[in-house]
């Protein structure tokens, strides 16, 4: 169950998810957020002491808002590939809608992965998500006979299929989308598409 925010912290985290998509995580400082969010630095300092913390406080909330997605999703009557189709719809728009998350994530892991570590088995524990999407992935390869199948590893795959181009979006910002600033709809679109038929080619569909 979500921990409710007093309307101070909602007021922050909003002005700091506004910063953070004009400025970027380097680029941005407290002062920034607590200028946006029209309250004084200490007090600002009195929610999250770091820029770090309002990011991690931001992408816990984005998670814990995409979770019962997909659980609605894997636990749905959907086919197997409508599941698939649905979950890369629905992760690859987030991802496009929160571009600096994936940065973030990367960088924590890299800086303190225990922080990472820690949310992901908390909001596992409590939705359950993966060790069911793995389960039934298991099934199905049983079912339908596919040779050294891990669903650990397809899982993997289609996460980091998901998540890599918006790794690559400071480079494509300066080159391709600068020259080109509308083809990103089609770049999102494009990877959308092909990670769908990647992810379903390895089922054997």
């Amino acid at each position: 169950m979500r921990k409710s925010k007093s309307k101070t912290e909602i007021k922050i985290l909003s002005a700091a998810k506004k910063v953070f998509m004009e400025k970027g995580l380097e680029g941005t400082s407290m002062g920034d957020i607590a200028e946006e969010a029209k309250i004084s630095r200490p007090s600002l300092h009195y929610y999250f002491r770091t820029k770090e913390n309002l990011f991690l406080a931001i992408y816990k909330d984005i998670l814990e808002e995409f979770m019962p997605q997909l659980g609605e999703i894997v636990r749905g009557n959907e086919t197997p590939e409508n599941k698939v189709r649905l979950f890369v719809e629905r992760y690859v728009s987030l991802l496009a809608e929160t571009p600096l998350v994936p940065q973030f994530v990367f960088r924590e892991i890299s800086r303190d992965p225990s922080n990472i570590a820690n949310l992901f088995f908390t909001l596992e524990g409590q939705y359950g998500n993966i060790a069911y999407t793995t389960q039934l992935l298991e099934n199905f390869a049983k079912k339908n006979k596919i040779k050294n199948f891990n669903a650990f590893q397809y899982c993997l795959s289609v996460y980091g299929q998901c998540v890599f181009p918006f790794l690559t979006l400071p480079v494509l910002k300066a080159t391709v989308f600068k020259k080109n600033p509308e083809f990103y709809d089609d770049f999102i679109a494009q990877v959308k598409d092909h990670v769908t038929r990647s992810a379903l080619a390895a089922l054997g569909i």
